[in-house]
């Protein structure tokens, strides 16, 4: 089932950028002229999970803090690449029903960058005539710290890969010439835990971090 999931995603993904790739309209990044580089501070509430932690839903709140690096080549098209930090995990509380299910608090804190490229809503559709663009790419990240602060799961920094690599979606709406909302999704591309590591007690052969961000971005 988990391979189906990835399997699944990968393909929306990739069918994705196929179709971006072939399009072509205006960019609505505010303030930006063409031919330009420009700098886009992010902050994002992020709502994650671990793919077979025995926890169902997007439990643990976590942040994303970053700076995206861009190049906008014309009106069509926008190359960026973000530098951040972040905290992710999973997170399951104690359930009185189920007392033998143990609780825990993930806490995954890494370096990240990305790579994305970025067009605009009506590149689908002339005809939607909305201020929304749209990117894809993928995000990588240099673990620096993980924990379970209920310390049901210990040693975590042993079976925890040093290094993620995951596939991104989101959007951006424009709010005024200074600020736009925005929103990212990511999916582990491949396992985050080292091949081997069964001493994991969440998951015995493979933990797929996925996560969902809202927040905005400062124009300057």
């Amino acid at each position: 089932m988990k391979y189906m999931k990835l399997n699944i995603f990968v393909l929306f993904f990739g069918g994705f950028l196929f179709r971006v790739a072939i399009v072509n309209a205006q960019t609505n990044l505010p303030r930006i002229p063409e031919k330009s580089f420009y700098y886009l501070p992010e902050l994002q509430l992020i709502a994650s999970q671990l793919d077979g932690d025995n926890a169902s839903g997007y439990n643990k709140f976590g942040f994303l803090a970053q700076v995206n690096l861009g190049w906008k080549q014309n009106q069509e098209q926008t190359w960026e690449l973000s530098i951040g930090f972040s905290e992710r995990g999973s997170r399951r509380g104690y359930n009185p029903d189920i007392p033998g299910l143990n609780p825990f608090h993930i806490r995954y804190r890494s370096v990240e960058t990305s790579l994305n490229y970025g067009f605009p809503l009506n590149s689908l559709k002339q005809s939607w005539d909305i201020p929304l663009d749209l990117f894809a790419g993928l995000r990588m990240g240099r673990l620096i710290q993980i924990e379970d602060t209920e310390r049901y799961a210990l040693y975590l920094d042993e079976v925890y890969r040093p290094y993620t690599i995951s596939l991104e979606v989101g959007a951006r709406y424009p709010v005024n010439d200074h600020w736009a909302l925005s929103v990212r999704a990511n999916y582990s591309a491949v396992s985050m835990l080292k091949k081997g590591a069964s001493s994991n007690p969440l998951y015995p052969t493979g933990v797929y971090n996925n996560a969902i961000g809202l927040g905005f971005i400062y124009v300057p």
